[in-house]
């Protein structure tokens, strides 16, 4: 069904939804980043990915703000699996009594990638110079038919232009040619990382008062560059006020933050190796394999990893060895409190067994010296894996349930 078949007050109303640019007059300058993107501003197409709440579309909404860009910005979702659906919006947001751009017809689809290119080049002139396109939620672009169809946006963009795409995911297969031509330039999760010096700056602007500056260094080895996990733990201080230190994953918010925008949305066998591997500190890809019995478990941790998904990677602990992967500590606090709601009795006794082995095998490795494998876990209990009992785990898990 093509959307222009839509109650007219229905396509207003999705309208603004799908191509309003969000507001950013509260948002800190980040002018390390802005110089970033100055500095590749000659290159067409900028991809900025990161997982949810590192600031990706708070820091493009704010760089076009500031550079006063002109822009059209478009949310995708899953109904643009419809293309018809797609160029229709994407058609609204220029005026039509000046510029009419090619309908798209029933024979569209037939030629789509010459249709794409001809409805792209006409919508770029129509917009005056210099000017900017944003696709935004790139990671929820259907199909790909999609992919090929914004990939032919991207190669008609003039050089008067620009496009941002903002993703929770690697650029898709159908945009190779597009990077290795140097049409693309990718951000990738760590350049967006809070520096210690914008946390402090951005926890003063959430938190009123005079422990604001005192508590700016505690926050960001907290939050570790996490721009929601500020504005998460400035909310959980405002309601609850307790020591920093003190907090958990799975308190109020940020519970709720890990639990709908990101646990909900990954594959059960990501979601397995997550409440799994939770139960150690750190751990290589063989060891998830082990605790999660999902084969898989360690292209899972070093994909999470890539994506910036709370996820640090250490050095090989001894030659030859792969890397070692270490949660963030607020994602893994709410990883055990979740365990232990959605893992069984039996589950858990079962992985606590396996990371009892799994210690004992490691005792005498080259792995991080004890010190480094001690920290909380679940109701406060802590646990170290020096001079483990046979049956130390067994009543951890028990403590867990």
């Amino acid at each position: 069904m093509f959307a222009s078949r839509e109650h007219p007050k229905d396509r207003r109303c999705m309208k603004l939804a799908k191509t309003t640019r969000p507001t950013a007059s509260r948002a800190v300058r980040r002018s390390r980043l802005f110089r970033l993107l100055d500095r590749h501003g000659s290159v067409p197409v900028t991809w900025i990915q990161g997982p949810p709440g590192i600031g990706k579309t708070t820091l493009i909404a704010n760089y076009l703000s500031e550079r006063r860009l002109r822009t059209i910005w478009y949310q995708l979702d899953a109904a643009d699996g419809d293309v018809a659906s797609f160029f229709y919006y994407l058609g609204l947001t220029i005026p039509t009594r000046r510029h009419r751009l090619p309908p798209f017809t029933s024979e569209a689809p037939s030629t789509l990638n010459a249709f794409a290119r001809r409805f792209f080049r006409q919508l770029y002139a129509a917009l005056r110079a210099p000017f900017v396109i944003v696709f935004d939620n790139y990671q929820d672009a259907p199909n790909a038919a999609l992919h090929e169809v914004i990939r032919d946006a991207l190669a008609e963009i003039p050089r008067s232009g620009r496009a941002f795409i903002l993703s929770r995911d690697d650029p898709p297969a159908a945009f190779t040619r597009l990077r290795a031509s140097g049409a693309m330039h990718v951000v990738n999760p760590g350049e967006l990382l809070l520096r210690p010096a914008e946390s402090r700056q951005i926890w003063r602007r959430l938190v009123s008062g005079r422990r604001a500056s005192a508590q700016g260094a505690a926050v960001h080895q907290i939050a570790r560059g996490w721009a929601a996990g500020l504005v998460l733990l400035a909310e959980h201080v405002k309601t609850r006020p307790e020591t920093l230190g003190t907090l958990r994953g799975g308190s109020g918010v940020l519970f709720q933050y890990f639990a709908s925008e990101l646990l909900a949305h990954m594959d059960p066998n990501v979601q397995q190796v997550l409440l799994s591997a939770a139960f150690v500190p750190r751990l290589t890809g063989p060891v998830a394999v082990e605790l999660a019995d999902v084969q898989s478990a360690g292209d899972i941790l070093g994909s999470l990893f890539h994506k910036g998904y709370f996820i640090t990677r250490h050095g090989a602990a001894e030659p030859g060895a792969g890397p070692v992967y270490e949660f963030h500590p607020l994602f893994r606090s709410f990883l055990l409190a979740e365990g232990n709601q959605r893992l069984t009795l039996v589950q858990r006794r079962t992985i606590a067994r396996r990371a009892e082995r799994i210690s004992r095998e490691t005792a005498a490795s080259k792995m991080p010296p004890p010190s480094c494998w001690t920290r909380q876990t679940g109701r406060g209990l802590r646990i170290s894996f020096a001079g483990v009992r046979r049956n130390f785990w067994l009543r951890v898990a028990a403590r867990l349930s």
